[in-house]
């Protein structure tokens, strides 16, 4: 909870990290028994899995919906489950994935991929050989990430308290003041 960062927007609960820290003393106790039930029991409400799909205006003067990026606000007790767990798998990504994967392993940034598909094109002009570049759409990724963890030898607790951040998630969209009714997420993770 400390790492998080101030003035973010809350989600559908309206209840941002502020409130947790301005109110610790007093909260703490329940906090820690929700962590536990979120963590221990895998048991992750529909409402601390529900999202609001807000857009934000990429440039000061936005006219088409390409201006705009889409972001889910999602709830703060979400949000801080999701980031034990994120800090608990942090230790051994860098062990477990391969150097050429930049996603998910600390100190590996989409330039260093950028730089390293700009080498390799490079190196096809210089030498010659054939390069095949394989761009991948991860649009079913949960089913698949689960399997892989478990090729990996997660142990079954453990895909079951990821697969309980996400199964039956469901986001709204906000568009001004109009939200609507709940939308299944299918695919797909949320960011951060």
């Amino acid at each position: 909870m400390r790492k998080g960062r101030k003035n973010k927007a809350s989600g559908s609960d309206g209840i941002g990290l502020e409130f947790y820290k301005a109110n610790w003393a007093t909260l703490q106790d329940d906090i820690a028994a929700m962590m536990n039930q979120m963590f221990m029991e895998r048991k992750v409400s529909a409402q601390q899995k529900h999202g609001v799909i807000v857009w934000l205006p990429k440039s000061s003067d936005p006219t088409t919906s390409v201006d705009f990026w889409p972001i889910s606000l999602l709830n703060a007790d979400y949000k801080i489950m999701a980031r034990i767990i994120a800090y608990r798998l942090r230790s051994m990504m860098e062990e477990l994935l391969h150097p050429s994967q930049f996603s998910g392993v600390a100190g590996r940034t989409i330039f260093e991929a950028m730089a390293t598909v700009h080498e390799a094109i490079a190196h096809t002009d210089v030498t010659r050989v054939p390069l095949c570049v394989l761009s991948l759409d991860f649009h079913n990724l949960l089913p698949v990430s689960f399997t892989i963890q478990r090729s990996y030898e997660f142990s079954d607790c453990s895909v079951e308290r990821i697969k309980s951040m996400y199964e039956e998630a469901a986001s709204s969209i906000q568009i001004n003041d109009h939200v609507s009714g709940p939308i299944p997420i299918h695919s797909s993770v949320r960011q951060g």
